[in-house]
């Protein structure tokens, strides 16, 4: 699975230099410098935050790129002021990478002194403050959201690439680990409102939330007799396009399953659903 990394802030906050430290730390990446691609237009030019602007088409570039680059194997780190509302159209077109969104936010003591390291021709001055007072105002999710002001560029990388809080899939960090299952509907039993019987062990994560608000569910595959419970490793994670219930797949630390066998072996609820499989 390739990586993704949205890098949001205002003005002067540091999106360049920590993405291209990023960047440079992965072994096949793509840096996405959203200015510069904003200033690919140059006949009847507008700024983006003006009447009659060209973020349209700006989008439409950068969601190409994107997408070109991931399906080229590539890791793409992209900084820009994304909003969270973007951020989270773009973690659901991208699915089948791992989204890290990282809002970077100081106080504005910080950001006119970083905005004056910046060249002379870069610096946004007041506008600066009025970016970040912007930001603020996104209501950006807490676990996205990361104060730089006491932190050196080292350590705000390092806590963008050792912290999964940041993903915005929540269910892909589980990818990789040993989960305890508590099996609600085993092996041969009937759904409780549709005409289905359970051709595998399926229950929940106790303690965790999905996107529908309850418990993360999970497959368990290769045990061929009813469970109550069960401790395995996920190995991949059934992502719904069309539904806000992703579906973990989980089975013996000793044993593997790939996509064909997943299908299959889910089929008698999945087919209902359009899914791709994350690893």
């Amino acid at each position: 699975m390739n990586n993704l990394f949205l890098i949001t802030g205002p003005a002067g906050v540091g999106k360049s230099t920590i993405s291209q430290l990023i960047a440079d730390s992965l072994n096949k990446s793509i840096l996405i410098e959203g200015d510069d691609i904003y200033h690919l237009v140059k006949g009847g030019y507008v700024s983006p935050w003006l009447e009659g602007n060209h973020l349209d088409i700006f989008w439409k570039n950068v969601i190409s790129l994107i997408d070109n680059s991931l399906k080229g194997g590539f890791d793409v780190v992209f900084n820009y002021i994304i909003p969270k509302d973007r951020a989270e159209r773009l973690a659901r077109q991208f699915s089948f990478a791992k989204v890290k969104f990282i809002a970077l936010l100081v106080d504005e003591e910080t950001i006119i002194k970083r905005d004056k390291l910046r060249p002379l021709d870069s610096q946004m001055g007041e506008r600066s403050i009025v970016l970040l007072k912007n930001a603020l105002k996104e209501n950006y999710n807490q676990n996205n959201i990361l104060y730089t002001t006491n932190l050196n560029e080292e350590q705000t990388f390092n806590e963008i690439m050792n912290n999964d809080r940041f993903v915005l899939n929540q269910t892909q960090k589980y990818i990789g680990k040993v989960v305890d299952v508590k099996i609600d509907r085993p092996l041969g039993t009937k759904h409780p409102k549709h005409n289905i019987y359970y051709g595998v062990n399926y229950g929940y994560i106790p303690n965790t939330i999905s996107g529908d608000g309850e418990e993360l569910d999970a497959y368990v595959l290769g045990e061929y007799v009813p469970l109550e419970n069960f401790k395995g490793k996920v190995i991949a994670v059934i992502h719904r396009l069309d539904d806000n219930d992703d579906k973990l797949i989980v089975c013996a630390e000793d044993k593997y399953f790939n996509d064909d066998e997943i299908r299959a072996l889910t089929n008698f609820q999945e087919r209902f659903f359009n899914s791709v499989i994350l690893r």
